[in-house]
């Protein structure tokens, strides 16, 4: 269902569907009356924008169907004008605040300047150099002002996106961001792909917490998600899910890479002086996203059952979910 997606697809999916419908009506009257090339084109950008909206709601590739959004609006409103004149040079006005609300201010405003300077080549043969200027600095003002607006939006939108996707004391990403890249990758990743997840928390968190106090232990995961971020190999994703539990979600690794990280990883925190008279150490579940059925739930499961049989096993071990019943390593 579409209100279950995210707002930025919702927007994208509506937006594109209700200019199809404003434009269809101009392409089937222009049909009608004979007027074969603009009413081809009429048709022709209507289904593109449904197919682009079929395209976010199957796929989710918004970022590529923003940017093809903002070429094509441009694109089909300089050509309408080519076309058919003066008349159609209004398109401009709403195209305008449009690609402000789907690309960066910085790429909006080129854009907007560079269809300016093309529209004002269009019609400076059929305009006066009154209308001619009017248009132009109609236009430029309907710019400045979507540029305001959509940096503000913009800034404020990414400050948002950050509030809810970064875990405040590692400034990594949370369990909400875990959720949203384990959805895109079961929609995206082909079955050729291999992933790997790997979960650890550590061993008797709540005793350092109760013993040293949450200072100290808000420290142990600090230093714990930096020794994690020194050691990562490129195409990885690192989150802390709650407490003292995170994730690395490796992409395009084999399992092998995977597990030999894992030991690397669980030495690594486990020499690092990080208490007096404590060692800090943890534990390690791990599970291939192949050998899951390339189920993401499935996978999530089997890598948390491993780090149960790692807890379970004397802690301070890595266990890998490499059949029903996990085997320590």
């Amino acid at each position: 269902m579409l209100k279950n997606r995210p707002i930025q697809e919702q927007v994208l999916i509506v937006l594109s569907l209700a200019i199809a419908a404003i434009l269809a009506p101009f392409g089937v009257y222009r049909l009608i009356h004979a007027d074969w090339v603009i009413g081809i084109f009429d048709i022709s950008v209507t289904l593109f924008l449904i197919l682009l909206s079929i395209n976010v709601y199957e796929k989710r590739h918004i970022d590529v169907a923003k940017k093809a959004l903002s070429i094509f609006v441009f694109s089909a409103v300089l050509i309408t004008v080519y076309l058919k004149g003066k008349p159609q040079a209004v398109w401009l006005y709403p195209a305008i605040p449009l690609i402000f609300y789907l690309t960066t201010p910085l790429i909006a405003a080129r854009v907007t300047i560079i269809s300016i300077a093309v529209m004002a080549f269009l019609m400076h043969e059929i305009m006066s150099l009154f209308e001619l200027m009017t248009m132009i600095f109609t236009y430029l003002g309907t710019g400045i002002c979507s540029f305001a607006f959509g940096y503000q939006w913009h800034k404020h939108q990414q400050e948002l996106i950050s509030l809810t996707v970064t875990d405040p004391l590692t400034k990594i990403k949370n369990r909400r961001a875990f959720n949203d890249d384990l959805e895109t990758l079961s929609i995206t990743t082909k079955h050729c792909e291999e992933h790997v997840l790997l979960i650890f928390d550590i061993d008797n968190f709540k005793h350092i917490n109760d013993i040293y106090g949450h200072d100290i232990g808000d420290n142990v995961l600090i230093t714990i998600t930096e020794i994690a971020q020194s050691i990562l190999p490129e195409n990885t994703e690192l989150y802390r899910i709650g407490g003292e539990e995170f994730i690395i979600m490796f992409h395009n690794i084999t399992q092998q890479s995977a597990e030999q990280f894992a030991h690397l990883l669980r030495h690594k925190i486990e020499s690092a002086e990080m208490l007096e008279n404590q060692q800090v150490t943890i534990s390690i579940g791990v599970a291939g996203y192949q050998e899951s059925g390339y189920c993401t739930s499935k996978w999530f499961k089997r890598a948390d059952k491993a780090l149960y049989c790692a807890k379970e096993n004397g802690r301070n071990c890595v266990s890998f979910a490499s059949s029903p019943k996990p085997k320590l390593l």
